[in-house]
């Protein structure tokens, strides 16, 4: 397939995608962030919220829907010990955090200077990040755009 067509295609379908979600929001749709922002009367920045990786699994595994709901879109300041550092598809970091579970962790990942300070640690340490919940995946709390200090 041509380079040109294929890349009008795609860009395409990101001009469908995008037009059809403005639409739905103009159309009153729920989104997370107008059900936030309905909670957040005043308009004032949530406050950060501090757990343990510990703490966030056990919510999950009670109640993902209501876990979303405290966490999902919320910073999050996070302590745990590290179970994994690892490097995803696209070569970037994730730190995992030990749960209860030995199989299943909280799944941490960042910018290009979270991956190189997470380049420097080591299974079992004790750490403290501030994050972005990002829900779950099979069961395992997701946090993104985290900061090491």
């Amino acid at each position: 397939m041509d380079f040109k067509l294929l890349k009008s295609i795609l860009v395409s379908i990101s001009l469908i995608f995008l037009a059809s979600s403005a639409i739905s929001c103009s159309d009153g749709g729920s989104d997370h962030t107008a059900h936030a922002d309905s909670d957040n009367v005043d308009n004032q920045p949530l406050p950060t919220i501090d757990t343990t990786a510990v703490n966030m699994f056990r919510a999950y595994n009670r109640n993902a829907l209501a876990a979303d709901q405290e966490y999902g879109g919320r910073k999050i300041r996070v302590a745990g010990i590290v179970s994994s550092i690892s490097s995803n598809y696209d070569n970037t970091a994730q730190v995992s955090l030990e749960t209860e579970n030995q199989f299943m962790s909280v799944k941490t990942s960042g910018d290009r200077e979270f991956d190189a300070k997470a380049a420097r640690l080591y299974k079992g340490q004790s750490i403290r990040m501030t994050c972005i919940g990002a829900g779950e995946t099979m069961g395992m709390p997701v946090l993104v755009n985290c900061v090491l200090p």
